[in-house]
């Protein structure tokens, strides 16, 4: 109960501070996409379980990889900054509604 307490408010977190508020829904409405439609496929094809959960492991360990990359990719890209600012942990996907939103906070 603990950690799926904890997860909740910070993936939030870390979802207002990376995907604009701008595109927002259009990201997260993307990412439902692929979801579903490994949802339709597991529900029509009634796999058996052994093979689900191969195939779960398979999708965790492909993530557990993809997340290792990133975060080497982000520990190189922090490393080459002249100045760190939490603002700039991610140029690419940061704007300036991060900025006017901090000021409003304020």
């Amino acid at each position: 109960e603990a950690c799926v307490g904890a997860w909740f408010p910070a993936v939030a977190t870390l979802k207002s501070r990376l995907v604009p508020d701008a595109h927002r829904s259009t990201v997260y409405n993307l990412f439902r996409i692929p979801l579903n439609v490994i949802v339709l496929i597991l529900l029509l094809a009634r796999p058996p379980p052994r093979l689900v959960f191969r195939a779960n492991l398979a999708l965790l360990l492909l993530a557990l990889l993809l997340h290792a990359r990133l975060k080497t990719l982000l520990l190189h890209h922090d490393a080459s900054l002249t100045h760190h600012d939490d603002d700039h942990l991610l140029p690419f996907v940061a704007d300036d509604s991060d900025k006017t939103r901090q000021a409003d906070l304020a």
